[in-house]
């Protein structure tokens, strides 16, 4: 099993509130990136739970104390918030796109149904798509390392890392013939849970410390870091001069990556830089990933992601859909930081630490190592 490290808790909480300020008024507009650094973190961390349960169980509680163990951490929190928005629902008829979702919410599905043409971006739920990105990475990941030799592993991670950009390109290809939206076009890459897979293999990369992936990560941080840097503010630049701006807010990475084929290779680059940040919080203890209060928050950032664009919602009401940042925006999001924690901070002291407590009450046989 592999160690608890306090340091990627601190990450989390870094992640969550890039996202949360993403989704204030575009206060932080590369703040989404901490959503494809969650997706790194996934891999890396799965990784080192499957490995070594592959040796320890036979196959069948191989996948069933995997299984048992996600639903009981990503279920509670998420059915018990879906529950809550039917009732908000039945008393008030909003959000009114609700019966049109609900089929994909109940099957932690909803990064598909952002797919088709009725979507809604409901502020209620539409953030719950990244949570189906997880979940069909926990139906595939495990028959993958299971049904693949310790010794073909640093294979498959290759061929992913080097075929997503492909699977990203033909996405795009194909949407390309139905939309003509480049915002739509990068919504489709953007949702397709095959879109991703680097970014968990990545992750497991570093998890399993194969060539190009088990040292230097303080090194290959800053040289990638530098470069996926450098390209985001040259592709602005290059917008600007061409008269269809890229947000320099952005840093040349706006949602969706629409712009010059970016959502083909822009992952790419976020999901290497973030991998090597999590081989550097690997190894070294960075004086802001120590700190307790920020870890203490990463520790809760799954209810903090699921809970902050509601609050958000019922915070923005006094902006009456005003645009731009002024002091009472500001001092409404701070309002909402509080309450997202407060929120976040109930929801796992009194309802999901029951749930966590069950872990270890299916405990299937050690399969015998003669």
């Amino acid at each position: 099993m592999m160690d608890y490290n306090p340091r990627l808790d601190a990450l989390r909480a870094l992640c969550v509130f890039g996202v949360m300020c993403f989704h204030w008024q575009g206060i932080l507009q590369f703040g989404w990136i901490g959503v494809q650094t969650f997706f790194v973190l996934s891999g890396f961390l799965m990784t080192g739970i499957l490995t070594p349960a592959k040796e320890k169980y036979d196959a069948r509680n191989f996948f069933l104390v995997f299984q048992w163990r996600r639903a009981l951490r990503i279920f509670p929190a998420y059915f018990g918030y879906v529950f809550f928005l039917a009732g908000v629902f039945w008393l008030t008829r909003q959000p009114s796109s609700l019966p049109q979702v609900i089929p994909f919410l109940s099957t932690l599905t909803l990064n598909i149904a952002r797919l088709l043409p009725w979507f809604n971006n409901d502020q209620a739920y539409t953030h719950l798509w990244s949570l189906g990105v997880e979940m069909q990475f926990y139906l595939l990941w495990p028959v993958l390392i299971y049904f693949t030799k310790r010794e073909r592993l640093p294979i498959l991670i290759y061929f992913l890392l080097a075929t997503a950009p492909l699977l990203r390109f033909l996405t795009e290809l194909q949407t390309s013939a139905v939309y003509s939206d480049p915002e739509a076009i990068g919504n489709a890459v953007y949702n397709s849970p095959l879109s991703h897979l680097d970014a968990f293999a990545a992750g497991a990369a570093v998890s399993l410390g194969i060539p190009g992936f088990r040292s230097g990560f303080g090194q290959k941080f800053a040289i990638l870091a530098s470069i996926t840097v450098l390209a985001g503010l040259g592709l602005t630049i290059v917008s600007h001069v061409q008269g269809s701006p890229i947000p320099s807010a952005s840093l040349g990475y706006p949602i969706n990556l629409p712009n010059f084929h970016s959502s083909v290779w822009g992952y790419s680059l976020i999901d290497l830089t973030s991998a090597f940040l999590i081989g550097m919080l690997k190894t070294k203890d960075l004086p802001f990933f120590r700190n307790a209060v920020v870890q203490r928050l990463g520790r809760i950032s799954y209810g903090m992601y699921l809970f902050h664009l509601p609050v958000q919602r019922l915070l923005k009401l006094p902006l009456s859909g005003k645009a731009g940042i002024d002091t009472v925006s500001i001092a409404l999001f701070g309002l909402s930081i509080i309450g997202t924690i407060l929120v976040a901070l109930t929801s796992y002291e009194f309802f999901e630490v029951r749930f966590l407590r069950l872990k270890n009450l299916y405990q299937p046989p050690v399969r015998s190592q003669e």
